[in-house]
């Protein structure tokens, strides 16, 4: 489970076909530096992460299939 202020590195990405290409379409992938928070408006099914020095906001589908080296 994901909590805010989570950082690590992508070891691993997860999901179908559609989802991987949306989140490889944000230029999340594996290897990157992430860092997860929690989305600022308190909207429960987002959350903010910051990739490449970017901020973006992703779903939290997206986000849980979405794993980090620690």
């Amino acid at each position: 489970e994901l909590t805010s202020d989570a950082e690590g590195t992508i070891s691993f990405i997860r999901g179908s076909p559609e989802l991987l290409d949306d989140i490889s379409s944000l230029g999340i992938s594996i290897g990157s530096e992430i860092t997860y928070e929690l989305n600022e408006e308190g909207r429960d099914n987002q959350f903010s992460v910051v990739i490449n020095d970017e901020r973006l906001d992703i779903s939290r589908e997206m986000a849980n299939n979405i794993f980090i080296k620690i």
